[in-house]
């Protein structure tokens, strides 16, 4: 599970991708964790992820 750019600069042929979060959000948990606290990052991960979680399902 990569971000969509992640994905789209190196995958292996046929792979499928299934991002837990998209560019903005994975930019957003990543200045969170580097600038505030891991456990701040933590918690906005999961706000991004649980919505999502439904829809995997």
């Amino acid at each position: 599970m990569r971000s969509p750019s992640e994905f789209a600069h190196a995958h292996l042929p046929f792979a499928k991708n299934l991002p837990l979060f998209s560019d903005e959000e994975r930019a957003k948990v990543g200045t969170l964790y580097k600038q505030v606290s891991a456990e701040n990052a933590l918690l906005k991960g999961l706000d991004f992820v649980g919505p999502k979680n439904v829809e995997f399902y």
